[in-house]
């Protein structure tokens, strides 16, 4: 592990540039541990998990930084914990890992970078929060996350953001449960995509496209313009606010179930409005909904075109819509 301190209090705040290495089957690249402040420039590593590690040695562990204890594969390339001033993460690769990028506390700015295969050991560490999620930030303190120009691929989630503020956009997400999680218990935005064709996020085989959550009215999210492609068995969906409490919009959006599953839903959620969207259900059989909502109130569905692969299936629907009144 390479260990990167942050300032203490009165001390001057460091600056920490890692540029051009290669971080091959370490337990974690870098690691830098708060509570403190660093002024931090990572670009053009690469993070790689080839072969299992080595044994820990006697009395080896990783308990001081709250981290699992090594199981034979690389835990994270990039693990930041608690280190207030905003990062920038520019052109990294990521391949083989039980996670990415994960910030604590922290905000950043992550661009132009690749993750790849970080469900291929997940399973070694089943209580780690961040295991198979290729860019993962969770906060008590707000702050944002922006994700620009990324690549991910194989993961069990691409991106999750839990608390503060998301802009994700022209990303390309594919072969992955699930794509991109926000969550947002301030008043900060969720946005992903937009409307410049630039901004558009590409989501292809994936369980799960788009799930947000923002439970702080003063909150907004808008979901614009995005392409997202599911292929699952079970309940697969395209883009899904869950319990959402801001204001939101999802517009223009592009989305294909490919098996079951429903192209939007609105699940307890209030003041969304949803509006020319575009979704194809390809699978007559499998196919539960265009759009759906369940416990759904002040919500406005309009100008969107839902398209089926034909008749049959018993939940081969439109728009389904239940004990949700006043919409």
């Amino acid at each position: 592990m390479n260990y990167a301190h942050a300032a203490a209090p009165g001390e001057p705040l460091p600056y920490i540039a890692v540029e051009g290495n290669f971080f091959v089957d370490n337990f974690v690249g870098i690691y830098m541990g708060g509570p403190g402040k660093v002024d931090a420039f990572i670009a053009g590593n690469g993070f790689y998990g080839a072969e299992p590690l080595l044994p820990p040695f006697a009395g080896q562990t990783a308990a001081p930084q709250g981290l699992p204890e090594q199981n034979g594969y690389s835990l994270a390339g990039i693990y930041v914990d608690e280190a207030r001033t905003p990062f920038s993460y520019p052109q990294n690769i990521f391949s083989g890992l039980a996670s990415g990028i994960v910030l604590l506390n922290t905000s950043g700015i992550v661009s132009r970078s690749s993750f790849d295969g970080m469900n291929a050991h997940m399973d070694a560490y089943p209580d780690y929060s961040f295991a198979g999620c290729g860019l993962c930030r969770q906060s008590e303190t707000g702050g944002m996350l922006a994700a620009v120009d990324n690549n991910f691929s194989n993961c069990d989630w691409g991106m999750a953001n839990g608390g503060g503020a998301l802009a994700a956009t022209g990303n390309f997400l594919s072969h992955s449960r699930g794509g991109i999680f926000a969550s947002n218990n301030s008043a900060g935005a969720i946005t992903i995509g937009g409307a410049s064709p630039v901004l558009r996020n590409t989501l292809e085989d994936v369980e799960i496209g788009i799930l947000a959550n923002a439970t702080d009215a003063n909150g907004f999210v808008n979901i614009a313009n995005n392409d997202v492609g599911t292929q699952a068995e079970g309940l697969g969906i395209g883009i899904w606010l869950a319990g959402n409490r801001a204001e939101a919009e999802v517009q223009g959006n592009i989305i294909e179930v490919g098996q079951a599953g429903s192209g939007i839903g609105l699940w307890y959620s209030r003041s969304v409005e949803a509006a020319d969207n575009t979704v194809k259900l390809l699978s007559a059989a499998q196919a539960l909904a265009g759009i759906h909502l369940q416990g759904a109130t002040g919500c406005a569905v309009k100008d969107n075109t839902i398209g089926g692969a034909g008749t049959g299936g018993e939940g081969n629907n439109g728009i389904h819509v239940l004990s949700s009144p006043d919409n």
